[in-house]
């Protein structure tokens, strides 16, 4: 076993757990647990973990219960670990709608082949980038890599996949990755020096990505993937991955170390309602402007009616703070405080759950305008 990763399979099922191991074990060490608080503690103690497989009812806390845990855990390892569950095929919408809202990394459907779980597996595992070694590899040999697409060329061959898309009844996914402070790194080291950074950004990055994905150069140290038939909380789970083990990178900009951090913006053909490429790069063009302004590494997959970001930020906090009625617009007021609290996590590494926070402040919110 020695060199494989390992993963937990649980489910109260004997023969679930072992035809997934039979599927898995060429690639990883499988253990097995049969309910949630024996998985709970399996996680919590074996740190060779790198991701889950759960069936949503398991006895002593079920598959739900389990993913809350990982995913409000102080612990990055335990939190950011993608955590697929296996649901049959009439699974209700609601279940599902809950799975996603807790922060399930992707859902498997009883019956899959194992290819296809093998697939979805390695991609969410093979989206670890953890420190700066990346670039370091990167800066030597990156001159003998095929140049990335300009936009047009880029935005020719996305139609093409959108089309395959239509025949394969799937989803498109475009992610925009970008510098975070692209337009302070520009005014300092000139425009040649930030398209170079984020063309080795992006190599780190299409190393990760899977045969049928496209990625292209869009506008200084913004690129583009176009990935078919992945899930949105794959992407997801990706982008966040990406952002954050880039936080803690370094880069020589002419000659000069510099500390980066890369935002993210994210949109989907099947939550927009449409597979057009140029609208679906507008909508994650524009979310990566709105991660950038947020700081702290962030990722946004869609448009928020909550905190506004830039120079209105302050002034619209001060403006709800003023307000007789707080109380009663706390889940927004928790939103306008999210990009503050991305700030403190990244200087002072609080160990905040800010996923699971936003989650429940956008809900509050929801709740809140409801009512009113």
């Amino acid at each position: 076993m020695q060199g494989k990763r390992r993963i937990l399979v649980a489910d109260p099922s004997k023969v679930v757990r072992s035809t997934l191991a039979k599927h898995l074990k060429d690639d990883f060490d499988v253990r097995e647990e049969h309910d949630g608080e024996s998985a709970w503690q399996t996680l919590v103690l074996d740190a060779s973990i790198v991701a889950v497989i759960s069936g949503p009812h398991l006895p002593r806390a079920d598959g739900f219960e389990l993913l809350e845990r990982l995913r409000s855990n102080r612990l990055h390892r335990l939190s950011d670990m993608p955590f697929l569950l296996l649901v049959s095929p009439d699974e209700p919408a609601d279940r599902r709608s809950r799975a996603k809202q807790l922060g399930v990394s992707d859902l498997l459907i009883r019956g899959m082949s194992g290819g296809e779980i093998r697939q979805r597996l390695i991609r969410l595992i093979d989206w670890e980038i953890a420190g700066d070694c990346g670039l370091r590899q990167i800066v030597g040999n990156h001159h003998d890599d095929a140049p990335f697409p300009e936009i047009a060329g880029f935005l020719e061959a996305a139609e093409k996949v959108a089309a395959d898309c239509v025949d394969r009844s799937q989803g498109l996914t475009l992610i925009c990755f970008g510098l975070e402070s692209e337009t302070l790194l520009r005014q300092r080291f000139g425009e040649p020096a930030i398209r170079g950074i984020g063309e080795r950004i992006a190599r780190v990055i299409r190393s990760k990505t899977g045969r049928r994905d496209l990625m292209g150069h869009h506008t200084g140290s913004t690129h583009v993937i176009a990935s078919p038939g992945t899930s949105p909380a794959t992407c997801l789970a990706f982008a966040q991955r990406v952002c954050r083990g880039l936080s803690e990178s370094t880069a020589s900009i002419l000659g000069q170390p510099m500390q980066i951090a890369v935002s993210a913006g994210l949109a989907n053909s099947e939550q927009e309602g449409t597979l057009s490429v140029p609208a679906l790069l507008a909508a994650a063009s524009r979310r990566l402007e709105a991660a950038r302004a947020m700081r702290g590494a962030s990722t946004v997959a869609e448009d928020s009616s909550g905190a506004p970001a830039g120079e209105d930020y302050f002034s619209a906090l001060q403006e709800i703070m003023r307000q007789n009625s707080i109380t009663a617009h706390l889940g927004l007021t928790g939103l306008h405080l999210m990009p503050l609290m991305r700030l403190l996590e990244r200087e002072f590494h609080f160990g905040l759950p800010l996923r699971d926070m936003e989650q429940h402040f956008r809900q509050r919110a929801r709740n809140e305008s409801d009512t009113d």
